[in-house]
């Protein structure tokens, strides 16, 4: 073998055994579901790099590691730097073989097309090359061109091994030369569109997978923690504490009830769970029971807030008697994958070794490559992620994404608040997860304290109903409506008391109540997204040891935070996020009538909130008096809201059109635009010292591809910006070096007048 895939001094340099290791491991990939594109995957995989017959790979492959970033500067002035579209037009005339469907040609060529970019349709990904595309030139040309002699020297070199011998070699050979007329392949309106959407995902996946993990040994992790969960019991009471008695048994019998229950024949169960029941550890001891009957790869864990998984993280390292829930030496099987850190829980508890993370070079550094691989490849036997995670990995496009779609194989998925999902993405969402579940043979659990109306048709877990009502009318907490409501008033009055949360629908709105209560109260307590992360848990920490408090805040204290508010004014939102936050008052039953929470009205805007869930839950709110009233009213409104939903039907009709077109962009820009949430804001890293900044600049700045990894080192120290640098005009505050690279770092002697100690970055709401 004289043809490289890689330079010569890395593991695996040689072409032809690349291609031939990635081919059989993509083909295992798919063997081990029940998915129908096994030929798509293999050729995918051994035809994958034939477009590293670009002369310019070969001769950079072969110069010293000294030499070659001079020496691809150097090619770069002949040949062009690229090899997937060159992949595909030698796999588009080799894999013209009887044997080989159109599908299977489609499905095998687009993975080839897209796996150092996106998945796209061959007519969209040609449009770049053609003549008049901006990345033809002479280059380009020049590569093609001397390509040919080198695909002839390879079918000569392999001559010996039979699944490259047997391809259509004279069609590339004669051919290759020529632009191909690609025929779009699109799902058959008569089959499961769904299923042809799954198999271009998995095919994808499995090339991926292969490829990336291919620089070292790898086999799919095995779920094997032992879990203990002894500790997330809550036996602190007295026997004079009736109520807390009371709701611990309550608990219990919860949990001993699901646990004993027959889980049903479908793979997809729905799990209707109230607000404060204790799901971490009923998920854990489910984890547990479903372990001796299910061999796992993997559970995943989906929730719809970063402060759900930050809990669900912060139970697993709960201590008694020195004894976390999950064993230490486990820890390291634990994958924390959020937006804003991805670690093992071995690392975020100080214990583990900082290794890099780069995908850069990690054909030659296996250490790197190796936890690279296993992060972005979900491999791991815990994986902690947010529901936006799952949905970018269901409908995006991109190969970061798509790498994890096939490790939802043999897996058992935890979807936590799965009403968070938008109700008119539930049908297609529903239709994806049922196919997963098939032929990836997965199990799933769907959990609400409030199951929405799409997921009716689904197996519900049976929970004897007398004990979810002893639990609601334990912890019932009385709603008063009002229209006439001054919080800085009679928010202040009530607070005098014990410890009062005030909440509002956005930043702007809680801003303005806050600067109105602040001076009434000046120890009033704001938090919000616009406050560093580091600092918001130091505040959600002390408020567990303040007794007359009050605290004005936007959603993020909605769900996932373990304290309890003696009264909590919420402004009106949709009845999902009234329960929610129902969950955060008198959540241990301590007062001796039931606590109130009083929904009032700000203006008329339904923002950031649908309209019609909105209107229809001030319909309903203003004649529900009490939180079991609520209960017994979801039914009734969700099965409203999916009848009258009209705009939700035409965007579920519009998106099953899309997927069914097989137009991967369209699909997800279509999710991501009326499916994903904005972010918190425009992500700004603020240190709290001078000698902190020193270090997050110094970090950031550095250009070696082999820094040490600590970027999630400085993960608490982000806040959101309410809005762009731009757009606020405030560009000059920041770090010019870190702006070209697209970090944000406040300049160190801005710090002060950038972000305010307690409003964080709201405080550019009163500009």
């Amino acid at each position: 073998m004289s043809f490289l895939s890689h330079p010569i001094e890395s593991k695996q340099p040689y072409l032809a055994k690349h291609c031939l290791d990635v081919a059989h491991k993509s083909k295992e990939l798919i063997e081990q579901t029940g998915l129908d594109c096994v030929n798509s995957a293999f050729y995918a995989g051994l035809l994958h790099d034939t477009g590293k017959l670009n002369p310019y790979y070969q001769a950079l492959f072969n110069s010293s590691p000294q030499e070659r970033k001079t020496v691809s500067v150097n090619l770069q002035q002949t040949y062009f730097k690229g090899h997937a579209w060159l992949s595909v037009l030698a796999a588009y005339r080799l894999l013209k073989l009887s044997s080989f469907t159109d599908k299977e040609k489609n499905q095998a060529l687009m993975a080839v097309a897209g796996h150092h970019t996106r998945l796209q349709q061959l007519s969209k990904v040609k449009a770049n090359y053609l003549p008049d595309g901006v990345s033809y030139s002479n280059s380009f040309k020049k590569s093609r061109q001397e390509m040919t002699g080198n695909l002839s020297k390879y079918r000569d070199e392999t001559t010996s091994i039979p699944e490259l011998s047997s391809l259509n070699w004279d069609e590339c050979l004669t051919r290759f030369h020529k632009e191909p007329e690609f025929n779009e392949w699109r799902g058959n309106p008569q089959c499961d569109f769904v299923q042809e959407y799954l198999e271009a995902n998995a095919v994808f996946s499995a090339l991926l997978q292969a490829d990336r993990g291919s620089f070292n040994d790898w086999q799919s992790s095995i779920f094997n923690l032992e879990l203990s969960t002894a500790q997330l019991a809550r036996t602190d009471c007295k026997p004079s504490e009736g109520r807390k008695v009371r709701l611990f048994g309550l608990r219990t019998a919860f949990q001993d009830s699901v646990l004993s229950a027959a889980l049903p024949d479908e793979r997809l169960w729905v799990l209707e769970a109230p607000t404060g029941i204790g799901k971490t550890k009923l998920f854990l001891d489910m984890i547990k029971k479903l372990q001796q009957q299910f061999s796992f790869e993997r559970v995943v864990y989906f929730s719809p807030l970063l402060a759900l998984t930050d809990d669900f993280e912060g139970k697993l390292l709960a201590k008694e008697n020195g004894e976390s829930v999950i064993r230490k030496e486990d820890a390291r099987q634990v994958l924390v994958y959020t937006h804003v850190s991805t670690r093992t829980l071995d690392e975020k508890r100080g214990s583990g070794t900082q290794e890099q993370d780069s995908a850069n070079d990690l054909f030659l550094d296996p250490v790197q490559g190796k936890k690279w691989f296993e992060q972005e490849a979900f491999n791991k036997p815990l994986i902690i992620t947010t529901m936006q995670r799952l949905l970018m990995t269901l409908y995006s496009n991109s190969k970061s994404d798509k790498m994890k779609i096939l490790s939802l194989k043999n897996s058992l998925l935890i979807l936590d608040e799965v009403q968070t999902i938008p109700k008119f993405l539930l049908p297609n969402f529903i239709r994806l997860m049922q196919a997963v579940a098939e032929k990836f043979n997965s199990r799933m659990l769907f959990v609400s304290a409030t199951v929405p109306h799409q997921l009716s048709s689904l197996s519900e877990i049976e929970v004897p109903r007398d004990i979810i009502g002893k639990y609601l009318n334990l912890t019932r907490k009385n709603i008063v409506y009002r229209t006439d409501f001054v919080p800085e008033k009679e928010c202040i009055s009530t607070g005098a008391l014990d410890r009062t949360l005030v909440m509002a629908n956005t930043r702007r709105k809680a801003l303005g109540l806050f600067d109105r209560m602040v001076k009434e109260t000046p120890e009033t307590v704001y938090l919000s997204s616009g406050i560093r992360k580091r600092t918001r848990a130091k505040i959600i920490e002390s408020l567990k040891e303040k007794r007359n408090v009050m605290v004005v805040s936007t959603q993020v204290l909605e769900a996932g935070v373990d304290i309890t508010f003696s009264s909590i004014f919420r402004e009106m939102a949709p009845l999902d996020n009234l329960v929610q936050v129902l969950g955060r008052l008198d959540r241990e039953a301590e007062s001796l009538v039931p606590a109130t929470l009083t929904v009032f009205l700000i203006d008329s805007s339904w923002l950031p909130y649908s309209e019609l869930e909105y209107m229809e839950s001030l319909a309903f709110i203003e004649k529900i008096n009490n939180s079991a009233e609520l209960y017994e009213r979801l039914p009734e409104y969700y099965k409203k809201i999916a009848e009258e939903n009209r705009k939700n039907k035409r965007l579920a009709n519009e998106l099953d059109e899309k997927m069914s077109m097989l137009s991967f962009d369209e699909v997800w820009e279509f999710v991501r635009v009326n499916a994903l949430p904005e972010e918190y804001g425009v992500s700004v890293y603020v240190p709290e010292t001078d000698e902190e900044w020193e270090e997050v600049k110094a970090y950031f700045s550095r250009s070696d591809k082999k820094k040490e990894n600590r970027k999630d080192d400085y993960a608490d120290l982000l806040a959101g910006l309410p809005g762009s640098p731009e757009k606020l005009g405030i560009n000059h505050l920041f770090d010019e070096d870190l702006l070209e690279k697209g970090i944000l770092l406040p300049k160190k002697e801005q710090r002060a007048v950038l972000y305010d100690e307690t409003v964080g970055f709201d405080q550019w709401l009163r500009q």
